[in-house]
């Protein structure tokens, strides 16, 4: 599998550090927005998809997010040769927290990816 590069914290922060239409009161519905994409052999984001959708907005707020993390993974491996995916990303809306001080202390490092 790929494997991004700060872990799955590090996905976590980005996305809740990055979500714009995250906050509860945005007047939104609530739910999870699913993408689809491709991390091909260097790591890279392509043919991102909305897989299944909750409203307009969200919808592009999340395929933003997840083109986001182009460049992000360390492809996946196979026969020690890297090999394309398929990968499949829920988008939490409001977004989630990250838990725990742990985890809330790490988010405040620089994961953000400066695209406000």
């Amino acid at each position: 599998m790929p494997v991004l590069q700060g872990g799955i914290v590090a996905l976590r922060c980005l996305l809740y550090q990055n979500n714009q239409l995250g906050q509860p009161e945005s007047g939104y519905p609530t739910g999870i927005v699913f993408v689809g994409f491709i991390i091909d052999t260097t790591g890279l984001v392509r043919d991102a998809r909305i897989l299944r959708g909750l409203h307009p907005a969200l919808n592009t707020e999340a395929l933003r997010l997840a083109n986001l993390l182009n460049g992000r993974f360390m492809p996946a491996r196979n026969n020690n040769r890297p090999v394309a995916v398929s990968f499949t990303l829920p988008v939490h809306f409001p977004a989630l927290a990250p838990a725990g001080r742990k985890q809330q202390k790490r988010c405040a490092s620089s994961f953000t990816a400066n695209t406000r």
